[in-house]
């Protein structure tokens, strides 16, 4: 809502991405692709997102949005080895560039919209409050302007049982 009118809602992702930023995901699951372009379900068990919001001299903002998330691997769909060092870091790689797109997606939609609705501001407010007058008169309009750095730590926690795909090649 904006000067109460719905100017849009959120799709599944969409929404995720806001959760993500909101520290308000508690569990769910990624699906992401390992190097063979076989499915790898992703089970989300721990997720922590820290704003850092930054006031360059010139003005210009700039929110960093750090976030951390544990997942433990819950299915393999494909048929080939998925847990040597060089493919858990390829999954890893893949989960976090997913998670970043969520989160990139919500903010292009408050960009296009010119709304705050992660509490960004709060955040400036928080860290710069003799500054923040400067900012709080326009602050929709200024939302399109921030610099958002987005930097996702993705950890696969553990396999449960799983050691090797449920069927191999051939089989």
């Amino acid at each position: 809502f904006k000067n109460s009118r719905l100017v849009g809602h959120l799709t599944g992702y969409e929404a995720r991405g806001l959760n993500w930023l909101r520290n308000l995901i508690e569990s769910g699951i990624i699906v992401v692709k390992d190097k063979n372009g076989e499915n790898i379900s992703l089970e989300i068990i721990e997720s922590k997102c820290k704003i850092e919001p930054l006031i360059y001299n010139s003005g210009q903002l700039k929110a960093t949005i750090k976030l951390n998330v544990g997942t433990n691997i819950g299915e393999i769909v494909g048929t080939k080895e998925i847990f040597s060092r060089e493919d858990v870091d390829y999954i890893k790689k893949q989960l976090g560039e997913s998670i970043k797109q969520e989160i990139m997606t919500v903010i292009n939609f408050a960009r296009k919209n010119k709304m705050d609705f992660f509490s960004l501001g709060t955040q400036f407010f928080q860290k710069y409050p003799t500054l923040w007058e400067n900012y709080e008169k326009d602050w929709g309009d200024r939302v399109p302007t921030i610099d958002f750095d987005v930097q996702v730590k993705a950890n696969i926690m553990r396999t449960y049982l799983l050691r090797e795909p449920t069927s191999k090649e051939g089989d």
